[in-house]
């Protein structure tokens, strides 16, 4: 459905953006010549005063720079060029970005013209102005892209709502209804449903009630209320993951360059300021791990979820406030945390939702509502940052958690939110920690890692440093998140038609994340397909490897808990020796073909050791 969404809006705005840049180029061109005009005759009459006071073009001091403001007014005024009449050059002047223009078949092409300088009712120079609407045309294009990217995130929003509302309005009826028809089935007569607003579904729901009702009070010398018969369903847990991870990640594309033009200590370096709020993230992450399971354990998933937004908030309005990079790291470290318990309280609600189902698939839907948020997240933020500043996209975040706390009050109900007094989530095999700690080592340490470094890091300080937009690092980092919404469930489904297991999915995605690194380091790739390919080896990754890791260690939030730990700690290291082994101002390449050996290494180790680890199970004693 994300797929089929996709592709109508984007057929339908790039049809939309051809109609409206030929109408635009229509209507501005008149007004574009006209202004050409207006500029021409404003230069030769203050050359032609010049010269009629006998004062020669050269000897006019400053009159390169009045020249330059004058054009300055007219972006869409590419090259002003002043020539006398023994063809002397006497002013070239180039104005705005050459380059700046977007070279597309649709907008309209160059012009020129040329004014007569008069002195004496004779020529003594010409004035040659060439005009390129392109330069206007490009703002145009840029809001159409910026159009494009927020009507993405909007699609992915109206996705979570469509499933959440046929969730709540169709999926968890039905399965309300034959759940009580099964324990009726078995006799027991003393739980009710809550009732659908409408439908067939109202009258048969109604009607197992009255019948629980009657059937159990003539069983019961005592009158007593029914129990309330509560289903969890998977699919419910992704809206406030979605609005999770959107609130969270409005800061995505433009966090290093905010942290490293903040206020700091001077002997602080400029990439140690960039790089330290992630950090900080990663550690709290980390260390907030293994305490969310014991929240979870203890109050449950729901409540757990409550309990991180308050956190989440505080920390987003303290970064949106601080102009100082301590405030900012600080803010950051805290949403860390809270972002932490808020997303483990949505996996152990799906996981335990549902109970012995497929852990991959699972995660595939819980990773596909959280990169779809954070894709909207980093895209609309770094539109709101580019037009309206850091601080209003950050508060925007704010908005959008609070909006996630209401989504969790009802997405986050029932049995798999509420507190379990037993552990009746069983692993499917007996734990192995060994081959635990081998998956956490070899593919989810280089996977976090690399999503660290590359995407959150390395990709928006680089763009940044080239002179590219807040909104264009956006569009870009979103390729990353845009893969591992795409891929994710194809990739899935062709594993599991084709009859891979979940250890040969996991190093396949490994090896094209390592070839995408791989790529950059020595290849020099474009940082689009480098964030692009390594988002499709992700997308293949993640669902196999937390399917292996529930297939190690169990259900158990204590287990799942050291994984995220171990998995961001990792990454942490990571980032740390890389960061201090490279100098200052090098050559990112060696940054990726550090990560590119680092992930293919760990591929290659782990198929070898589970490989052979199965085939001693399978050998006969």
């Amino acid at each position: 459905m994300t797929l089929a969404l996709t592709l109508v809006i984007a057929f339908t705005i790039a049809s939309f953006s051809t109609v409206v840049i030929r109408a635009y180029d229509d209507a501005i061109e008149p007004e574009l010549r006209q202004r050409m005009d207006l500029l021409g005759t404003m230069l030769r009459d203050d050359l032609q005063r010049t010269l009629e006071l006998g004062i020669p073009i050269d000897a006019v001091a400053g009159f390169d720079e009045k020249v330059a403001e004058t054009v300055a007014d007219f972006p869409e005024i590419r090259r002003v060029k002043i020539v006398a009449n023994n063809r002397e050059v006497l002013l070239d002047l180039e104005n705005g970005d050459a380059g700046g223009g977007l070279q597309n078949v649709l907008g309209a092409q160059t012009w020129t013209n040329t004014f007569s300088v008069l002195a004496r009712s004779r020529i003594v120079a010409e004035i040659e102005l060439s005009g390129d609407p392109r330069q206007i045309e490009t703002r145009l294009l840029r809001a159409l892209l910026d159009i494009s990217v927020i009507a993405l995130a909007i699609i992915f929003l109206g996705v979570e709502v469509i499933l959440a509302l046929a969730a709540r309005n169709i999926w968890i009826p039905r399965l309300a209804v034959t759940g009580l028809l099964e324990e009726q089935r078995r006799g027991c007569f003393d739980k009710v449903i809550d009732v659908p607003s409408g439908g067939q579904m109202r009258r048969l729901a109604e009607r197992l009630n009255d019948r629980a009702l009657h059937l159990a009070r003539l069983n019961s010398r005592e009158k007593a209320d029914p129990r309330r018969f509560e289903i969890s369903l998977p699919l419910s847990g992704r809206l406030p993951m979605f609005l999770l991870a959107l609130g969270t990640e409005t800061t995505a594309s433009f966090l290093p360059v905010m942290a490293r033009n903040a206020e700091r200590m001077a002997a602080l370096p400029g990439a140690v300021a960039a790089a330290l709020p992630l950090i900080l993230y990663l550690l709290a992450a980390a260390v907030s791990a293994p305490l969310a399971s014991r929240v979870i354990t203890r109050v449950g998933p729901q409540k757990a979820f409550f309990c991180a937004v308050p956190p989440i908030i505080t920390g987003l309005v303290v970064m949106s406030v601080s102009s100082e990079l301590a405030g900012i790291a600080f803010g950051r470290m805290i949403v860390g945390a809270g972002y932490t318990l808020a997303a483990v309280s949505c996996s152990a609600y799906m996981l335990r939702a549902g109970e012995h189902g497929a852990a991959a698939e699972t995660q595939a839907s819980l990773n596909t509502a959280l990169y779809g948020g954070v894709l909207a997240g980093s895209v609309i933020g770094g539109v709101i940052a580019f037009e309206v500043g850091y601080s209003a996209a950050i508060l925007l975040g704010a908005a959008t958690i609070i909006c996630a706390w209401f989504a969790a009050r009802w997405g986050l109900s029932g049995p798999a939110g509420a507190v379990r007094h037993s552990n009746r989530a069983a692993g499917v095999e007996k734990q192995s920690p060994l081959s635990f700690f081998l998956t956490v080592a070899c593919l989810a340490v280089p996977m976090s890692a690399a999503t660290a470094i590359v995407v959150w890091y390395l990709v928006p300080m680089t763009l940044s440093q080239q002179g590219y937009e807040t909104t264009i690092i956006a569009r870009i980092v979103m390729l990353y998140y845009l893969s591992a919404i795409l891929i994710a469930p194809l990739a899935g489904y062709l594993s599991n038609a084709i009859g891979f297991n979940e250890r040969l999915a996991a190093v396949m995605g490994a090896i094209l994340a390592a070839v995408a690194l791989l790529g950059a380091g020595f290849a020099s790739l474009g940082p689009i397909f480098v964030v692009a390919l390594l988002g499709f080896g992700h997308a293949i990754l993640r669902a196999p490897l937390y399917a292996l890791v529930v297939f190690y260690c169990g259900r158990k939030a204590s287990w799942i808990a050291g994984y995220r730990f171990a998995e961001r700690l990792g990454a942490i290291v990571a980032f740390v020796a890389i960061f201090f082994a490279t100098p200052e101002n090098s050559d990112p390449s060696l940054i990726f073909a550090s990560l590119g050996i680092l992930s293919l290494s760990g591929a290659v180790i782990f198929g070898m050791i589970s490989s052979s680890r199965t085939k001693r199970r399978e050998t006969p004693v």
